[in-house]
């Protein structure tokens, strides 16, 4: 049976490198474990590395042609039209996708924490919830994953803090009480963070709309509905 805790600890590394690329990563490989007297934690982090190095060293750039990868109608007939489909491998792998991922995390946070945080005096929770709904259907389902993903490796921690956090009850609680990954397909998540494995005990105390507890579920895809 697999440990959660390895499970989560090699999850943080991979994520860390798939956001802000092997180069970072490694230069950080001391830090992480300065803590390990044995020096195995560090030997291991560098063949870590040293693994993906070699997969990206024999990554090969360039443009890959891929004729009659398309076609539309029967061959030999005047309609028949056939297209090739021309692939470019000029992205390096393992380099972190930091300068895309960055400030879109920013702005949607930014976003949603404008909306919570109005008085609901002015703008009732109803409402706060009609208006992120909106923000939300603009997220596809990976969209919705990847933010998901960047919060249970530690970069969004604000999104929703982790329930061993002292201040839990008096912090953010996007992801719970305003459904900021309502959508996510949970067949697409990694089996070891299946939702329903994550979002237990106090997560559960979620809020929901005026007269809809039943139907108002943490997601959409599965029956877990408020315990508040």
């Amino acid at each position: 049976m697999s440990n959660p805790l390895t499970n989560q600890y090699i999850f943080d590394h991979s994520y860390y490198v798939f956001f802000s690329g092997i180069n970072y990563y490694k230069s950080n490989i001391k830090r992480y474990s300065k803590d390990d007297k044995t020096g195995f934690l560090e030997k291991t982090l560098n063949k870590f590395v040293d693994e993906l190095e070699k997969i990206r060293d024999n990554h090969k750039l360039g443009i890959k042609k891929i004729p009659g990868y398309y076609t539309h109608g029967k061959f030999g007939d005047p309609d028949w039209k056939q297209q090739t489909l021309w692939l470019s491998f000029n992205y390096k792998p393992f380099s972190g996708h930091q300068s895309i991922l960055a400030h879109y995390y920013r702005h949607l946070f930014q976003t949603v924490k404008f909306v919570a945080n109005q008085n609901e005096i002015v703008i009732s929770y109803n409402s706060k919830r009609d208006y992120l709904r909106v923000l939300r259907s603009m997220l596809s389902n990976h969209e919705q994953i990847l933010l998901y993903y960047n919060w249970l490796a530690g970069f969004g921690n604000n999104w929703e803090l982790k329930i061993d956090d002292i201040n839990y009850e008096t912090t953010n609680k996007f992801f719970t009480d305003y459904r900021m990954i309502h959508n996510i397909p949970n067949q697409m998540i990694f089996e070891e963070f299946k939702l329903e494995k994550i979002f237990v005990k106090e997560y559960l105390n979620f809020r929901y709309e005026k007269g809809r507890k039943k139907q108002d579920t943490l997601f959409e895809l599965l029956p877990i509905v408020s315990k508040a």
